[in-house]
């Protein structure tokens, strides 16, 4: 018995060691295959799947993955056409994912964070949106579904942030072609899920060309599907329209900006949608209009204002409490068939 003691402890020993050994052998090539092989992977495959599924080019900078923490990270990712035609950028993407997913047993992510994003839109002479055009060549790779699924992922995701986006906008239907910019794009959001009875707050900010911004804040809820919030839009430029539909209209470059503002409620259930508004308003200032050719001014508007306004979708009512114009002037001629000049312009 004695002498039977010490072969066990050896063994037992040796049997550690070997499966101590084995167990950091598994931990090294886990390591190796997520900081190594995993961003090469990415790396590789990210042009080739871009190609094959979006007929475009795709590039990456850095990426990098870390298996212990869950987490994603990708630097000067782009999205463009074939032709070279840029359509989609970003600085910095992260994603950082939750084990406690096991827990809810649901899709948790902690963070997903877009740095510097921006999305261009062109509009080809020939009226064919270049992210139409991606999304239509995606549509032929994918597998037709037989039967739509009526159960959702069941996702949750902590925080999500935008930020130092831009919106880019060139329509070369037009000549000379029009083009606008939305930046910068903020747009932050807490606590958004699949799951029932979570409610997710958030919040975006847009600055509009020459000195506009429309911020949006609310909760939104995605089962049920629910939304309330407040929109303001403020000191909206009417030439930045005016750009897209001056072929249309027989005026010069207008002056004067426009408002709107809302607090709405909207819901979708049993394949209805519900949608009420109150606090409504909208208004125009300073507002100056004249024509194309010659430059006759045709009406100029300090002041226009709707407000206390209510909204009602399934009613299909909409009204307003106060209605304002003020230091206001049109000049409107009749011809000899008694129709207006201002129907010219059109």
């Amino acid at each position: 018995m004695n002498n039977a003691a010490p072969s066990v402890r050896r063994l037992l020993a040796s049997t550690t060691s070997k499966l101590t050994a084995i167990g950091l052998l598994l931990l090294l090539l886990y390591a190796l295959a997520g900081f190594v092989a995993a961003p090469w992977l990415v790396r590789q495959q990210l042009p080739k799947l871009a190609a094959e599924y979006l007929d475009a080019q795709a590039t990456v900078g850095d990426v990098r993955i870390n298996p212990f923490l869950f987490s994603f990270e990708a630097t000067d990712l782009a999205i463009a056409e074939k032709s070279g035609l840029p359509v989609m950028q970003a600085g910095r993407v992260f994603v950082d994912f939750e084990t406690s997913s096991l827990l809810h047993w649901a899709w948790t992510f902690c963070e997903v964070r877009i740095e510097r994003p921006v999305i261009n839109l062109d509009l080809d002479t020939n009226g064919s949106l270049n992210v139409g055009r991606l999304i239509q060549f995606l549509q032929t790779k994918m597998p037709e579904k037989k039967e739509a699924s009526e159960t959702i992922p069941r996702l949750l995701l902590q925080h999500m942030a935008i930020s130092g986006g831009a919106l880019k906008f060139a329509d070369h239907t037009l000549q000379p072609e029009a083009r606008t910019q939305l930046d910068p794009i903020e747009f932050e959001i807490n606590d958004i899920s699949t799951l029932p009875d979570y409610r997710g707050e958030h919040t975006l900010s847009i600055r509009l060309p020459e000195g506009g911004s429309l911020q949006w804040q609310g909760k939104l809820s995605l089962s049920p599907i629910e939304s309330s919030g407040v929109i303001s839009l403020k000191n909206a430029r009417l030439s930045t329209l005016w750009q897209f539909v001056r072929d249309r209209l027989a005026i010069a470059k207008p002056e004067g900006s426009y408002e709107f503002g809302l607090r709405y409620r909207a819901g979708y259930s049993g394949g209805a949608l519900n949608f009420q508004a109150d606090d409504l308003a909208f208004g125009l200032k300073d507002v100056v209009i004249a024509e194309a050719e010659g430059g006759k001014l045709l009406g100029k508007l300090a002041t226009v204002a709707f407000e206390g306004g209510s909204f009602d979708l399934a009613q299909r009512m909409l009204a307003f409490k106060d209605i304002r114009i003020a230091d206001g002037a049109l000049d409107i001629v009749l011809d000899e068939d008694s129709v207006p000049d201002w129907a010219r312009l059109v």
